[in-house]
């Protein structure tokens, strides 16, 4: 399993990244955009759906809620980042509660689609934050490539545990 090792210049730097401002979160969590966008939308027939309406999926209170629980899941992980057992317990459980929402068949493409979207919108905040170096820019991207993947490695992991009806914390 893959494994997770913070420092506090690292977490700093996630950290100095991060935002609590509605619109900005708004914008990370709306991972539809762009090339990964298309496909990543592809995953939700409603906005599909509506679309074909002639509204902007965007400003759907269904795409809104969606959007705000993504980057409410990022944060929670990087308030638990220094704590990597509270970290992977916490994104396990998520995968766990995630077998209501996804389809059980859901393959590795899907999942990859998904994932490569976040991490365009993140890549997007992090190169506009210009009071960063290029160094840390640079950093911030690989960190947030890294978490990310940390995020999914364990999600599906529960999600799939789920679907079998285990739990690998419970006691």
């Amino acid at each position: 399993m893959l494994e997770w090792h913070s420092n506090p210049q690292d977490t700093a730097l996630l950290r100095r990244t991060w935002t609590d401002d509605f619109e900005v979160l708004y914008s990370i969590g709306n991972v539809f955009n762009g090339e990964c966008g298309a496909a990543a939308k592809a995953l939700f027939p409603a906005f599909a759906r509506y679309e074909a309406e002639g509204l902007n999926y965007a400003e759907q209170s269904e795409f809104r809620i969606q959007a705000l629980q993504l980057v409410q899941a990022m944060a929670k992980t990087l308030d638990k980042i220094e704590d990597a057992t509270a970290l992977e317990l916490y994104l396990y459980q998520l995968g766990q509660r995630h077998i209501h929402y996804l389809p059980p068949r859901i393959d590795v493409k899907t999942w990859a689609i998904f994932k490569d979207a976040i991490q365009a919108g993140l890549n997007d905040r992090v190169n506009r934050l210009h009071e960063l170096s290029q160094e840390e820019r640079f950093r911030a991207v690989s960190l947030w490539r890294d978490i990310i993947e940390y995020m999914f490695v364990y999600v599906k992991e529960g999600f799939y545990d789920g679907l079998k009806g285990f739990n690998r914390f419970s006691s």
